[in-house]
C-alpha cells in the first residue's frame, strides 16, 4: 500500500523518511493546493511530453541541471 502523507497533520518528519526511505514515494495529502492547479499542471505537462522530441531537445538539462532529460540518456 502506498504511504499517505497528510501536510495539514502537522510534523511529517518520520512518515516521510519512512514513506521515502523504504518505499520510495507517496501520496501527499492535506497540502492546500488548488485542485486546479494541480490538474493544469497534469494537462501543461502532457502537452510538453507530446511536443517532437526537437522542440524537447531545446530545452534539454543544463549546466544548473534544469531542462528536459531524454530517455535513455541517465544512469
Amino acid at each position: 500500500m502506498i504511504p499517505v502523507l497528510d501536510a495539514s497533520a502537522g510534523d511529517l518528519g518520520s512518515d516521510v523518511l519512512d514513506a521515502y526511505g523504504t518505499w520510495g514515494f507517496g501520496y501527499l495529502v492535506g497540502h492546500g493546493i488548488p485542485q486546479g492547479l494541480i490538474d493544469e499542471v497534469f494537462a501543461q505537462s502532457r502537452r510538453f511530453h507530446a511536443l517532437p522530441l526537437e522542440a524537447k531537445l531545446a530545452i534539454e538539462v543544463d549546466r544548473t541541471h534544469r531542462g528536459y532529460i531524454p530517455l535513455n540518456v541517465s544512469t
